[in-house]
Order: structure tokens, then sequence, then C-alpha cells
């Protein structure tokens, strides 16, 4: 079965013109480290019924 990681508060700016997402270089380097620990399994889980919410630490 596949979970879904949810992770709210991220800062992003959106294109008005075509939607797309992009996130400031502190927020991407934050997700990407978050991602890092999940795959280590050392991440803050909280489980939901098909997915994990877990917080972004702050970017600097």
């Amino acid at each position: 079965m596949t979970k879904l990681l949810m992770v709210k508060g991220v800062p992003a700016d959106v294109c008005i013109q075509c939607g797309e997402i992009y996130y400031t270089v502190d927020a991407a380097k934050a997700l990407e480290s978050l991602e890092n620990e999940v795959l280590k399994g050392s991440a803050k889980l909280t489980e939901l019924d098909n997915a994990y919410d877990v917080p972004l630490a702050a970017a600097h």
C-alpha cells in the first residue's frame, strides 16, 4: 500500500499563468532533509488513515 506524506506550512510561490509551484531554496533544502529523515526512519511522523503528517523544520 502506498502512503502519502503531507507537509504543512511549506513556503512557496505559485505562477499565476500556469499554476506551477516554486519553493524557496531554504524550503527545498528543508524538504530534502525531511525526505532523508523519513527514508532513514528518524523523522517524527503522525500516522493518519492513509498518510503521515510531519512538520517541516523552519526554513532559515
